[in-house]
């Protein structure tokens, strides 16, 4: 009996953070692409500890060139260039996440259910985001924050969750596709494990490289 369970395919389930770490193999260039997207990071995070000025106050001339007191000149209102450099980039790290997991979560959701339903749902929600999706994204953010308000944070970042969830859930459901007909995912169909245990927990990890792969290129 246990030789018999022992033959039956399954799946590497080892997904802690230090086996990813032992798994990845990083040329030269990946380093230091990887070096220069942390520093932006904590620019970004740590930049306004460090802004010489208020980002809104007028400090002199406008349009003014650089120099010794403004390293990066000053911009049409007057305002240092440096300063708003620096107060500017969280703001934009915490949208860009927020906004990305938000539409992530929604996309990932949509995409494993189509790819493990199939039939009439699987339709419906290919045919829905891919709709969306031929929609231009910048008139439907324009769109969303006209009718939701501006000014607001949760506004853009529901904005930009609303643009990246059909295509997270495209490229989710196309990877799902081909994990779904795997001999694992069938063994735990036998088992009489449910629908979210299989999407969750057994397509999911097969199509997180893919996932991956365009969460890098989408949040910057």
């Amino acid at each position: 009996m246990n030789t018999a369970a022992s033959s039956l395919p399954t799946r590497s389930r080892d997904w802690s953070p230090l086996a990813a770490v032992r798994r990845l193999e990083l040329s030269p260039a990946a380093w230091i692409g990887l070096g220069v997207a942390i520093l932006v990071v904590l620019i970004g995070l740590f930049g306004p500890y460090f802004a010489p000025h208020d980002p809104a106050e007028f400090v002199g001339k406008p349009l003014s060139p650089p120099s010794s007191e403004y390293p990066l000149g000053l911009d049409y209102l007057g305002r240092d260039a440096l300063s708003r450099f620096l107060c500017g980039g969280r703001t934009a790290i915490l949208l860009a996440v927020a906004g990305f997991v938000l539409g992530a979560a929604i996309g990932l959701t949509l995409g494993l259910l189509a790819a493990y339903s199939r039939g009439p749902l699987d339709r419906l929600i290919d045919r829905g985001t891919e709709i969306l999706v031929g929609f231009p994204s910048l008139v439907m953010m324009m769109l969303l924050v006209a009718g939701l308000g501006t000014g607001e944070f949760w506004v853009i970042v529901v904005a930009l969750a609303v643009v990246n969830f059909p295509r997270v859930a495209r490229i989710v459901r196309a990877a799902g596709v081909d994990v779904r007909d795997m001999a694992y995912v069938e063994v735990a169909e036998a088992r009489g494990e449910g629908r979210l245990y299989l999407m969750f927990r057994e397509l999911l990890p097969g199509v997180m490289p893919s996932f991956l792969v365009d969460a890098g290129m989408r949040i910057p």
